[in-house]
């Protein structure tokens, strides 16, 4: 039917173009002026009126059925279409994973699969399992039965929490605990509300035995409601307690953790002078934020850490036996954040031979006393710790400190074996004269001594300020091409990879153009703004 229509919609346009249209021309005269026409020429236009009006009409009518059989053809072919989706899917490979294949790809997305539950902040796992829930039926059954899926927990209560959230949040906790059966738990629990806090504790202390890794964060007098899990903490490896108000926890809440012979991590926020009985000698990763002089007398109890972050504001030194140096014989990794400018005191009492990371975060070069009101250089802290560490150090990163020229080549001058540097350049130090030089690789000099010969990745931080010179990307650039294009040898190492976060990192800056035709050569390259 619809073909025929076709066939007749094709002839009419036939008869209109080479027929009617064409046998009645009209006089030109007529068309331009209002002269009367003669009975011949009245007798075609009226022809020339009917049989154009009964074509339009047939035009019309065709039309018509065209639409309507255009609009059914795209009502059907959306139902194919929806038809040959529909069996793709069930011919869909992931219908043939086995269900323990599926079952480890629902912990690997979820973050619970092996090597990667304990993060350094835990998702909202729970409400990331309605996505697997609702998939169909089989994914359903799948996401039920895996113990892993159920096992993080994350508790955030505020002020002002409704009767209504907290009894809901109560329920999926109690499923959670009871879908996750035997498997080891990762609980983090933040509360400022003492009241609102209690029933998610005394549910979560009975299975204190399955906790892995835990971040407690709640006021200082619920903590006395964990006295439960002392002597149950067989799993648990990682611990970040701190309180959420101004008060102190009772010693005896640290008591609690005494028996813990899994502990490996901690993160402490709060001191008291009982935390003593936390076995100290067994940790190898420490995170701080305390005061100075209780970060020293923590770091004296440990000295099996590989790993140590702190981050320690200015009080005064509290009376306590505060040691003179701190031995760290088996400490890789340090981090030391200096926004309350009196981290890196610190630095001044720390000993740690096998230093192979060092990562500073300051304001300023200057440290500022508050008993005293004096300044104290910072240099007179850091290049001593650096010289201390200078044979075993190969990463180096500083942020937030404003050096000059001489200070910025005593550090380098210092740190001979280093790979890996990552700085904040406020003055343009890396394209001053002095130490451009020092870093530049030159094929006809035989007398040069380098800065950090051996560095294979930088990157740095343009900073600009009104105070200082401009970094200049050009002078920078021909330093990477000499270091990167230069010999390897015994004294000398390419520089492979480079970073830059400048505001000028565009498609004009000529520098950044030359140093991208350096990728094609197997430069890692990674520009920003």
């Amino acid at each position: 039917m619809i073909s025929n229509k076709l066939v007749e919609c094709c002839s009419l346009c036939r008869q209109t173009k080479g027929g009617l249209l064409s046998e009645v021309t009209i006089p030109k005269y007529l068309l331009s002026s209002n002269d009367v026409p003669t009975p011949i020429e009245v007798a075609h236009m009226h022809r020339e009126i009917t049989e154009g009006t009964r074509v339009m009409d047939d035009m019309d009518a065709a039309s018509i059925y065209l639409t309507e059989a255009l609009r059914r053809l795209d009502i059907l072919r959306d139902a194919l279409s929806t038809r040959l989706h529909q069996c793709r899917r069930v011919l869909s490979p992931i219908r043939k994973l086995p269900v323990e294949i599926l079952a480890e790809i629902f912990l690997y997305a979820s973050g619970t699969s092996e090597g990667r539950a304990v993060k350094e902040d835990l998702p909202n796992l729970m409400r990331s399992h309605r996505y697997l829930l609702g998939v169909c039926k089989r994914w359903r059954e799948i996401a039920i039965s895996l113990q892993d899926l159920w096992a993080c927990i994350d508790i955030k209560l505020g002020f002002r929490d409704s009767e209504t959230s907290l009894r809901n949040l109560g329920c999926l906790v109690d499923l959670h605990l009871q879908r996750s059966k035997s498997s080891s738990l990762y609980i983090n629990l933040i509360s400022r509300n003492e009241t609102n806090v209690r029933p998610f504790i005394d549910a979560l202390v009975p299975h204190s035995s399955r906790w892995q890794f835990a971040h407690i964060a709640v006021p200082a007098a619920s903590l006395q409601r964990l006295i439960g899990i002392k002597g149950s903490l067989d799993r648990l490896s990682r611990l970040d307690l701190s309180v959420s108000d101004s008060h102190s926890p009772d010693p005896a809440v640290f008591e609690m953790f005494e028996f813990a012979p899994m502990l490996s991590s901690l993160k402490l926020s709060t001191f008291v002078s009982g935390q003593q009985s936390i076995p100290w000698l067994q940790l190898t990763r420490l995170e701080l934020s305390l005061s100075v002089s209780q970060a020293l007398l923590v770091l004296s109890l440990v000295p099996h850490i590989t790993e140590c972050l702190l981050s320690c504001e200015y009080k005064s030194f509290d009376n306590l036996n505060t040691p003179l140096v701190v031995m760290l014989p088996h400490l890789r990794s340090l981090h030391v954040d200096g926004f309350f400018g009196s981290s890196v005191s610190v630095l001044s009492f720390l000993r740690t031979p096998i230093l192979e990371s060092f990562s500073l975060n300051v304001l300023s070069l200057q440290l500022l006393d508050k008993d005293t009101m004096e300044t104290t250089d910072l240099v007179e802290t850091l290049l001593p710790f650096v010289q201390r560490s200078s044979q075993t150090l190969n990463d180096l990163t500083l942020y937030g400190s404003s050096m000059d020229e001489e200070v910025f080549t005593a550090l380098l001058q210092l740190t001979p074996n280093l790979r890996r540097l990552s700085f904040d350049d406020h003055s343009g130090l890396t394209t001053s004269e002095a130490v451009r030089a020092q870093l530049t690789y030159y094929p006809d000099s035989s007398t040069t001594t380098y800065l950090i010969p051996f560095l294979e990745s930088i990157k740095i931080n343009v900073v600009p300020t009104k105070r200082f010179a401009q970094f200049d990307s050009e002078v920078f650039v021909d330093m990477i091409e000499s270091r990167w294009r230069s010999p390897i040898s015994e004294k000398l190492s390419h520089i492979r990879a480079v970073t830059i976060i400048d505001n000028k990192a565009d498609s004009t800056n000529s520098a950044y153009t030359r140093l991208k035709a350096f990728q094609q050569e197997g430069l890692q390259l990674s520009l920003s703004a």
